[in-house]
């Protein structure tokens, strides 16, 4: 069984394709250009066998090998902490919240150390 969880591996070059196969497309999946390294992240890829009867959308729960540490909110988002504490409900204690804006002379995304 696949890990649910997994590192992106950050390369300078384009993966190139042979062939086409499962491995292939999990390589890809996790795969980005070494210039978003910063980021530090990490996927998880599941079946989306459960819908959420209220929202309609799928969802892969948390659980001890995945749990929510850090919400990064990004610049052009207007969802507020409130907002992310009332739908984490008793999670909310748990998790970090960042506030993202662009740097000023990279293409990064930093902390908007002005918000909480």
């Amino acid at each position: 069984m696949k890990p649910k969880l997994k590192k992106v591996s950050y390369v300078q070059e384009r993966p190139i394709l042979h062939a086409v196969d499962e491995d292939f497309v999990h390589h890809l999946l996790y795969t980005k250009y070494i210039d978003w390294r910063y980021e530090q992240e990490a996927r998880v890829f599941t079946s989306l066998e459960d819908k959420d009867s209220a929202s309609g959308l799928y969802f892969a729960d948390f659980d001890d090998d995945c749990e929510l540490r850090e919400i990064i909110v990004g610049p052009l988002s207007n969802v507020t902490e409130s907002d992310l504490q009332e739908a984490l409900g008793e999670h909310e204690g748990h998790v970090t919240f960042t506030k993202a804006r662009l740097a000023f002379n990279s293409f990064n995304v930093v902390k908007n150390k002005r918000t909480s």
